[in-house]
């Protein structure tokens, strides 16, 4: 992992939750759409954003009012 990689990943979160800039977005783009190791990263995350999303909706459709 070089210098750029670990730039990217400490970003990572950010760009999921689209709190960067659009400079900043389009660097971690351009990154991920070249870089299958920092692909690999996005894609936990966003597999395990949707679990999260999934197991929320499930709790909530439980709950009674």
């Amino acid at each position: 992992m070089n210098t750029e990689c670990e730039y990217i990943q400490s970003r990572m979160h950010e760009y999921f939750d689209d709190e960067l800039d659009y400079e900043m977005s389009l660097r971690i783009k351009k990154h991920l759409e070249h870089c299958s190791e920092c692909g690999e990263i996005y894609e936990k995350i966003s597999k395990l954003s949707n679990l999260i999303k999934q197991s929320f909706n499930s709790s909530s459709e439980s709950i009674s009012l």
